[in-house]
């Protein structure tokens, strides 16, 4: 037999004597007894241990004890054992008894020895490891020389209560006789306390699992007064002492105490070690209550206040809670401890000058929650894994500075109502916000890097706030103003966010702000500029912002992922042109900004509008607008603008959209592929919107709500358009006869007839029957072309027209149309241009051409015919000069030659064919 296992089996049974017989033995002393609780140990069976909890002291070393009543099938046998456990088993048909003890050390607790011992009816195994020190060590095991047992590894084990880190030792061993059999036990081992909490029998005839639901072992007195000597088994007791007055120190062992400790004196608690002098509120409320000023709480792990709020009192779930509505202004130095799985890690409720230092606080619902608090400081602590990893509630005059603040899922640092405090060089990671100020003024926030945030800082009707040297990356905001006026902004740096910066006001005056220059988005300067007139911006801006100002330019520049990319408040007579403005979430604000010019910008990409204006005359004119997540061009409460020969593509909601708002011209635009057409709602009235085309709108070409009336709509094109209209409220759709209304793609009238009756024989391009809304139909494209500066010709044409000229005494022009298809136009000339005999050429050859009775002394309305095919088209007038017309038909035969070598390539190619038509006056 092992010589070092003699002295425990003797031990073992003197411990059953006097445990069964009631036999004082010398050198053995009762330290503590408690009951422990009662668990299941075969949830198939329905069989249940009970079992009690001693703790002896022999020759120095501290020994616990104690015994188990199983019930089994079989007669009830007693188990000696030290543990608190619950035990699964399969049994055989013979007796078992178990028995498991540990010897503790007195100067570190830790386990000395392990037993386990089996008796069954068919063999003896006993079971026993030494102290356990690391990851691959060697196990001794008596009764087996050749037995093995290895720390395997470290592992997290679960128990009903709580987790524990653990080593795991897998051994093996033979049973002696009189029926020797295979032995496997695997054992998990507190790393912190090296009490044993699970432990796994397994052999041929039976299979045990005992856990241990608590780990309890606390003999002796080792709570110590340093100033009267005096010593205790609970750190209540020893505070609450009346030999225990202000100013003491209280000195507490490493260990696990089950306390919810009210601290009314000003005393220094002092844990002889952060991770294993252990004070746990057993779900129970809060933990640590500071009652008295200038306390120290340190060198703790401080655990298990629970984690639900009872009857709204969130102040009785705390892991450590100093002072009180009841009991204001006190004050605490709370260092080096350990603050995890409470509702509330650390309250300070109407606190003043408390310090909370160098803490770990994780696994919290609330991590450091100040309510109340005045000239505090919370600096170098570790907060994580938190709901909200630092709240503070009018706070006042206080500092958190230097903490690692990250995985807290609300926000990293919120505060609410709160002023004159300073936040400086935290780090603050994964995050819902980082910084998040809520009614809070006059802070200073400095040197604080934020990453992978949802937002990095954000104001929310906080003023007079100073913000320098920030840094704010990889987060959805970078940095966020809303509702917010007069903050100050220098050397921030905003990079890699979704969106770097964004001002969010409802008015004017929260968009007063202190930016300069320093600060920069994607490493590109800031121009946020407040009262200034005629300046131009730089190209190298990154984000451009002009408040109360005029005679602004903004050109040449590229504005990406902020909330603007251009944002104009309150400015006039300004201009933003040749500008790529993508990926952010507004393109462009004009926000009470009149008479602006938004000219030949690329607005692109952005998540919600591409432009949004709520002002007056200004002019948007030769822009791209495509690819927006919502409208294109959003126009509230802005009237007398000019919206002129955009292409809007591809946008999410509607290519134009106009909420209250009057006199508008929408005019000349291609509108195509977005998800609705030109959309006029509520008390949008006398708008102009003509000589449009719209198509391949998935929802509506056009809709006017409710009390959008008196619009008058004309000369567009609507063209396979999902719904084509959709009019809720009484509009014109068209502009007489003869000019006409509407041209529908899906109309299917004819035209025969002419005149503003539609009952005179002969064609006009006005279809002879109403489309519903349109009295005036047109049965093919419009199209209007600038003849010169001051004159247009307008077409009605079912071929597409490309390549207009005019030269004043003539006008020409290619159709192209599907092969061997009736190809028509009417076209419309001011007689100011062109005021004769008009003769009209299809490639070459001349076509009847018939002046249509609604001709009038100002414009000349002309309706002729063709084949589409390769010849080219030219109309001329009639010459009065011989010597003129061999020059033209010369000219006109060159012409043709070059056409049709053309039209022969294009032939071969497809089945549409272009026309030249030349129109000639004398």
């Amino acid at each position: 037999m092992n010589s070092k296992i003699i002295p425990v089996l003797c031990l073992f049974a003197l411990l059953s004597l006097q445990n069964f017989a009631g036999i004082h033995l010398a050198g053995f002393s009762r330290v503590m007894s408690s009951t422990a609780k009662t668990g299941p140990i075969n949830p198939k069976n329905g069989q249940y241990a009970n079992y009690s909890f001693l703790v002896y002291s022999y020759n120095g070393t501290l020994i616990s004890s104690g015994y188990i009543n199983v019930t089994y099938k079989s007669p009830t046998v007693p188990m000696q054992g030290c543990i608190n456990a619950t035990m699964d088993s399969w049994m055989n048909p013979f007796p078992l008894s178990t028995s498991s003890w540990e010897a503790v050390n007195t100067s570190d607790r830790r386990i000395v020895e392990h037993s386990s011992n089996i008796w069954s009816g068919i063999g003896y195994y006993q079971l026993w490891i030494p102290l356990l020190v690391a990851v691959g060590d060697d196990i001794a095991w008596w009764i087996t020389p050749d037995a093995n047992a290895t720390v395997m590894d470290a592992q997290m084990l679960s128990l009903p209560n709580r987790t524990i880190d653990c080593w795991r030792v897998e051994c093996v061993a033979v049973g002696v006789s009189p029926d020797p059999k295979e032995l496997n036990e695997t054992a998990w081992f507190d790393k912190l306390t090296g009490h044993c909490a699970r432990y796994i029998i397994n052999n041929t005839d039976g299979y045990y699992d005992l856990s241990i639901l608590e780990t309890n072992i606390i003999a002796g007195k080792r709570v110590h007064n340093l100033n009267t000597g005096l010593n205790y088994t609970a750190i209540q007791e020893a505070t609450d002492a009346a030999e225990t007055l202000n100013g003491h120190t209280i000195f507490v062992e490493e260990g696990l105490y089950y306390e919810n400790l009210i601290v009314n004196k000003t005393l220094s608690l002092i844990g002889e070690n952060e991770e294993a002098t252990i004070i746990d509120g057993n779900e129970n409320g809060t933990v640590v209550l500071v009652l008295a000023n200038n306390t120290l709480v340190t060198g703790f792990t401080i655990r298990g206040s629970g984690d639900k709020i009872v009857d709204g009192e969130h102040a009785i779930r705390c892991g450590i809670m100093v002072g009180g509505y009841e009991t204001p202004f006190k004050s605490a130095l709370i260092v080096n401890n350990s603050i995890k799985n409470n509702y509330f890690g650390v309250l300070l409720w109407y606190s003043f000058n408390s310090q909370l230092i160098n803490n770990n606080l994780e696994n919290n619902t609330y991590g450091v929650t100040l309510d109340s608090i005045f000239h505090s400081e919370i600096v170098d602590n570790n907060v994580s894994n938190s709901s909200i990893g630092i709240s503070a509630q009018g706070a006042l005059q206080s500092s958190i500075s230097r903490n690692n603040i990250t995985f807290n899922n609300i926000a990293g640092l919120r505060m609410q109502d709160s002023y004159f405090n300073t936040i400086n060089e935290n780090i603050l990671e994964n995050n819902g916000y980082g910084i998040d100020l809520s009614g809070s003024d006059s802070n200073g926030i400095t040197g604080n890097i934020m990453t992978s945030n949802d937002n990095g800082i954000f104001l929310g009707r906080s003023n007079s706030n100073t913000l320098i040297g920030n840094n704010a990356a990889n987060s959805f905001y970078g940095m966020r103003i809303r509702s917010s006026s007069n903050n100050t902004l220098r050397n921030n740096s905003m990079a890699q966010n979704y969106w770097n910066f964004a001002i969010d006001a409802d008015y004017l005056s929260e968009t007063i702000q202190d930016i300069d220059t320093s600060n920069t988005v994607g490493g590109k300067p800031i121009v946020y500029w407040i009262n200034e007139h005629d300046k131009q911006v730089t190209t190298d801006a990154g984000f451009v912002a002009a408040i109360n100002c005029s005679g602004i330019t903004v050109k040449n520049v590229n504005l990406t992922r902020n909330n603007f990319g251009v944002l104009f408040w309150s400015t006039c007579n300004s201009t933003i042109e040749n500008a790529n403005i993508s990926d952010n979430w507004v393109g462009v604000g004009l926000i009470l900004s009149n008479h602006t010019k938004l000219n030949n910008c690329v607005v692109a990409n952005n998540s919600e509008e591409g432009i949004v204006s709520m002002g007056d005359d200004n002019n948007i004119t030769g822009n791209v607008i495509k690819s927006n997540g919502r409208t294109a061009l959003w126009l509230y409460s802005s009237n007398r603008n000019i919206i002129n020969n955009n292409t809007i593509s591809n946008n999410g909601e509607s290519s134009i959209g106009l909420e209250s708002s009057c006199n508008n011209t929408i005019t000349n635009n291609e509108i195509l592929s977005n998800v609705g057409g030109i959309s006029l709602y509520s008390f949008s009235g006398n708008n102009t919107i003509h000589d449009n085309t719209v198509f391949d709108s998935r929802e509506t070409g056009i809709q006017l709500t409710f009390h959008s009336e008196s619009n008058l709509i004309y000369h567009n094109n609507f063209i396979n358009n999902t719904r084509q209209a959709y009019p809720e409220s009484t509009n014109v759709w068209d502009d007489g006869y003869p000019s006409g209304g509407n041209y529908w793609s899906d109309y299917t009238g004819v035209d025969l007839y002419s005149s503003s009756e539609q009952n005179q024989s002969g064609s006009d391009g006005i279809g002879d029957i109403p489309y519903t809304i349109d009295r005036y139909p047109l049965v093919g494209m419009f199209s209007d072309f600038n003849a010169t500066s001051e004159y247009r010709v307008q077409t009605i044409c079912n071929s597409s027209i490309s390549g207009f000229t005019s030269n004043g005494t003539s006008v020409s022009f290619n159709v192209t149309g599907e092969e061997s298809t009736a190809g028509f136009c009417r076209i419309c000339i001011p007689t100011a241009l062109m005021n004769a005999t008009y003769r009209v050429f299809v490639n070459g050859t001349e076509v009847q051409c018939n002046l249509l009775p609604c001709s009038n002394s100002t414009h000349s309305y002309l309706y002729f015919t063709y084949s589409h095919s390769t010849k080219e088209i030219v109309i001329i007038p009639e010459l009065t000069s011989l010597i003129i017309l061999p020059l033209f038909m010369i000219a006109t035969l060159i012409i043709v030659t070059i056409f049709s070598k053309k039209r022969i390539d294009i032939t071969q190619r497809a089945h549409t064919h272009s026309l030249r038509v030349r129109v000639w006056c004398v």
